[in-house]
């Protein structure tokens, strides 16, 4: 009914056979309990389904939206006519803080979960700290074991299902005090 027959171009077309396993996944109920923000130009769903857009044809960064601003099929597949912007999207990103990334995972693996989608009772906990190389940096120090001496980095943690090797959780800034 959006297009009422009209024909769209779509660089991507293939972004379009993820719209059903959006759908049974629940992802626009998951955005709109996890309170992302929005605005009345580009409501919360319309930025997620960007973002995730990006995501899914592998652009690595933000401003690689640029690449796609006339493509109205991508635009189509956000809900959109075009995706927003390199400017809009990044101060989106701004917006998004930590407790509302995270009702935004824990309302996915609830979903997953509903789902089937984790198979093992046995989880994978995997510890890395990623080294920051950059001359100002206001991260702790941590033991990077591939150099065998603490660096300036973040400690992640990542929790995968072993079977299905699904993510069921992921925390990319914990403190030092907070690893044990």
């Amino acid at each position: 009914e959006l297009l009422e027959g009209r024909r769209v171009s779509c660089g991507v077309g293939g972004i379009f056979l993820f719209a059903p396993l959006i759908q049974q996944l629940g992802l626009p109920e998951v955005v709109a309990q996890a309170g992302l923000p929005g605005s009345k130009q580009i409501p919360a769903l319309q930025f997620f389904l960007s973002f995730l857009a990006l995501k899914l044809i592998g652009k690595e960064r933000l401003s690689q939206v640029n690449d796609l601003n006339f493509d109205e099929g991508m635009g189509l597949f956000a809900g959109l006519n075009i995706l927003p912007k390199c400017t809009a999207i990044s101060d989106y990103s701004y917006r998004l803080d930590t407790p509302i990334l995270d009702r935004l995972l824990q309302g996915f693996v609830r979903n997953m979960n509903r789902q089937h989608a984790y198979r093992s009772q046995t989880i994978n906990l995997d510890f890395h700290s990623i080294p920051h190389w950059g001359e100002e940096a206001v991260l702790e120090t941590h033991w990077v074991p591939t150099r065998g001496q603490r660096l300036k980095g973040a400690l992640t943690l990542f929790a995968q299902d072993c079977q299905s090797g699904l993510f069921q959780y992921a925390q990319a800034d914990i403190l030092r005090s907070e690893a044990a």
